[in-house]
């Protein structure tokens, strides 16, 4: 019983495959016969009009399209040297372009004014002490030539000149510490630029550990952006860039590579850049977000105009019709470099190749092709 139920199974098992494998093979002879009949039909369809293009070797730059902030050359922050003393006047406020050892803000000094006086003072009276005693000696020694005055007083008064000299050495200095410390009251610009910020109004408390203004140089403007890992062979140092800021979108501003960052970022596998461009006219501000394309020389590659793309549904993939004998055929290609209306191709398509720049909506691989006239769109590329 168990090998009768066994030989059941086994003859259902086989004739359960033999109906998949018939299913199989009538599906496949229907898709074979559809596919058939679809080249049929498109051969048997009218000509389609279309107008084509060359595939040319030019030469094409290679560009760095990419994105940066505007920043000054130089920022510096006014700091005060004196904590505590009232702010009396600031003499600019933002937007106020400045000189280098120009005024800017003026602390008050009466307590170091009175301690100068005071230091003059000393050095006065050192003086008036000094100018007596080189009397003395004088005279001492007038006398102690002609044995009229003993050679212990001639001693004692060079001793007391000596020491009257020195006093008047360490009253000066006293006086030039307290100099320096009265001017640190005034405080003054250390580069030529514009008023960036402005922190503090006169009568607030003075203080080391903050800026009292912010003054930017934007004479000079920097860009800094990053490159990719695979640019870098071709990044050289002074080559030149273009780019525009939403300020004015007309004006194409023009800067060049001056730094090179000289390790990468582990992180992103970058390396960082850093443009710099005059700022003629001073239209450009630190904070301008521009755009940029910076020119990394050109190489002769393959080219075809942008209306010759197709792309497949679903990808980021690209196709093109290629007509030969008249008829046209779908070919996957992959393109590199673009430029104005062209594209580079780096693989799919040979030189002098015709491909369909207009009517390919219409088209399927294997349709018969018309072509027409493609004057408009050469002298449109020539353009």
């Amino acid at each position: 019983m168990a090998e009768q139920k066994t030989g059941k199974g086994r003859l259902i098992s086989w004739i359960v495959i033999m109906i998949a494998v018939g299913f199989l093979v009538l599906a496949f002879y229907n898709y074979r016969r559809s596919q058939r009949e679809k080249i049929t039909a498109v051969k048997e369809m009218p000509p389609v009009p279309v107008a084509v293009l060359k595939v040319e070797e030019v030469f094409m730059d290679r560009l760095l399209e990419t994105s940066g902030d505007l920043r000054s050359r130089a920022n510096v922050y006014v700091f005060p040297q004196i904590a505590g003393r009232v702010i009396e006047k600031i003499l600019v406020d933002k937007g106020d372009r400045v000189k280098k050892g120009q005024l800017l803000v003026v602390l008050n000094a009466s307590l170091v004014k009175a301690r100068f006086e005071r230091a003059s003072a000393a050095v006065d009276a050192a003086c008036s002490q000094l100018e007596l005693l080189q009397k003395d000696r004088q005279r001492l020694q007038f006398l102690f030539e002609h044995k009229a005055a003993p050679r212990q007083q001639l001693d004692r008064i060079f001793a007391e000149y000596k020491a009257a000299a020195a006093s008047l050495k360490e009253a000066e200095a006293a006086r030039r510490e307290i100099r320096v410390l009265f001017d640190d009251h005034s405080i003054k610009a250390e580069i030529d630029g514009v008023v960036a910020e402005r922190f503090f109004d006169p009568g607030n408390l003075s203080d080391t550990k903050k800026p009292i203004l912010r003054l930017s140089d934007e004479s000079l403007m920097k860009i800094e952006l990053t490159a990719p890992e695979t640019y870098f062979s071709r990044l050289r140092l002074g080559m030149q860039a273009e780019f525009r800021v939403a300020a004015y979108p007309q004006k194409l501003f023009h800067a060049s590579l001056e730094k090179m960052n000289p390790v990468f970022d582990p992180a992103t596998r970058t390396i960082k850049l850093e443009l710099q461009v005059a700022n003629d006219g001073y239209l450009l501000r630190s904070g301008m977000y521009a755009r940029v394309r910076l020119h990394m020389g050109s190489q002769k590659v393959l080219a075809i105009s942008r209306e010759a793309l197709n792309r497949l549904p679903g990808t980021g993939s690209y196709y093109v019709f290629v007509v030969e004998n008249n008829r046209v055929h779908q070919r996957n290609i992959k393109v590199g470099l673009r430029q104005g209306e062209q594209v580079a191709v780096i693989s799919g398509l040979q030189p002098r190749e015709l491909v369909v720049v207009k009517g390919q909506n219409r088209l399927q691989d294997g349709m018969a092709a018309r072509l027409i006239s493609n004057q408009p769109q050469q002298k449109e590329r020539q353009e």
